[in-house]
């Protein structure tokens, strides 16, 4: 392998295809596209710039120069915001350390764990509240003993607020118990041998009248025990209705914004990109807004079917975290262009003399019949993530993904999905 390749030696990263395309930056056609990028080298063509110097050095310093390259065009490729960035990062993971004055004494890996089993924990521990599981209630006593008496009270007092009927219930059991010990359902029947119904002597029918009230509460006490206790349905207050709806388009409103500030950076990799494809040439006109708009029909279509990139997306937006949303687009819209650019630049240069587009560039990619409707289509209920599929990109062009149509893994025709 040329050295050059084993400084450039590119890190694969796996892609699963899901529905659900971001929208692309920017509508402005390219213009100036006869002067190049300007960008600063690295590398492969960083070390062919400079290797001619390191002839007769120690084998073991040019190693480490090219593997210092190496590294630094990795960094910057997955990292584009650089060392601050991640020094950023790393700053706040340790503030999750339990020590908050020596924050360094615990080895972020531990800190990250300790955090994660953490967050496990706590998640478990709602759901077991929200499931009613009477776990809680011995965890609460066992780990808490001298708090649990106070919040047993305050439980009471907050259930009696909620459920005036199902206090009563409680109390009303206990009640029951304390006089099911002192055998007063006995006595009750003994009392119903010896006192009459009804009596002529003002005195013993007043009697008669007491015993009947008397046993009469203690009935109803007898019967509120064996009610059984009901929840009563929680009150949704209004606000929590509007609240998701708020949410979105708080969402869609960063999101237009978002991509209206970063819709230069990547309209400038396309003209670099493009630049770098032509050389010395120059584009005619309407070429390069035929590039651009193929360009961005490219990126539509691949981050359409990059499950990962469309769920950090939407966390960010979720979270208002607009520095690692541009840091994310920027990195894959990036890696988009650089892909494409040579493909799409030198279609539209085959067009000028009437020649046929460029074949893409592996020569695995199996032959498509030459007539489009003679190609068998599967129609699938949604887009292939959603249905267990994946999506073979060395089979599946750029134009397939914006109709919705593909090449699955191990099948031989392509799917469609979507409205006809």
């Amino acid at each position: 392998m040329p050295e050059e390749a084993i400084v450039d030696a590119p890190i694969e990263e796996a892609i699963e295809p899901v529905e659900g395309a971001e929208p692309v930056e920017g509508a402005e056609p390219i213009e100036g596209t006869e002067t190049a990028g300007g960008e600063a080298l690295s590398g492969a063509p960083l070390w062919k710039s400079i290797k001619d110097s390191f002839q007769g050095k120690d084998p073991k310093t040019v190693a480490q120069v090219r593997k210092a390259i190496y590294d630094s065009t990795e960094v910057s490729k997955r990292h584009p915001e650089g060392l601050k960035g991640i020094d950023a990062v790393l700053e706040s993971v340790k503030r999750l350390s339990a020590d908050s004055e020596t924050p360094d004494a615990v080895p972020i890996e531990q800190v990250i764990e300790d955090t994660l089993s953490e967050r496990q924990f706590y998640r478990d521990f709602d759901h077991k509240i929200e499931a009613g599981d009477p776990d809680v209630v011995s965890h609460i006593a066992e780990t808490f003993p001298a708090a649990f008496p106070a919040l047993v009270q305050a439980a009471f007092n907050k259930f009696w607020e909620v459920n005036p009927d199902g206090y009563s219930t409680l109390v009303a059991k206990a009640v029951e118990g304390y006089f099911a010990e002192r055998d007063l359902p006995l006595q009750f029947k003994l009392l119903d041998r010896i006192i009459p119904q009804q009596s002529d002597d003002p005195s013993v029918q007043q009697l008669i009248e007491g015993y009947k009230a008397i046993k009469g509460a203690f009935g109803e006490i007898f019967a509120m025990a064996r009610k059984p206790i009901v929840s009563p349905e929680a009150k949704k207050p209004e606000a929590t209705q509007t609240q998701p709806n708020q949410e979105d388009a708080a969402m869609e409103l960063r999101d237009r914004q978002w991509n209206d500030a970063i819709a230069p950076t990547s309209r400038n990799l396309m003209i670099s990109e493009t630049q770098k494809v032509i050389g010395n040439g120059k584009l005619l006109p309407g070429e390069d807004k035929r590039i651009e708009t193929a360009m961005r029909e490219e990126i539509n279509a691949r981050v359409s079917i990059n499950s990962a990139y469309q769920r950090d997306l939407k966390a960010y937006l979720k979270s208002n975290n607009q520095k690692s949303w541009v840091m994310r687009v920027n990195s894959e819209h990036k890696k988009i262009i650089q892909g494409a650019a040579k493909r799409i630049v030198g279609d539209v240069l085959a067009a000028r003399k009437g020649r046929p587009a460029a074949v893409a560039e592996k020569p695995a990619v199996t032959a498509r019949p030459a007539v489009e409707g003679a190609i068998k289509y599967e129609r699938i209920a949604g887009a292939p993530q959603t249905q267990g599929l994946k999506v073979d990109l060395a089979r599946t062009p750029q134009h397939m993904l914006v109709k919705r149509q593909a090449y699955i893994v191990g099948r031989k025709n392509p799917v469609q999905w979507g409205q006809k």
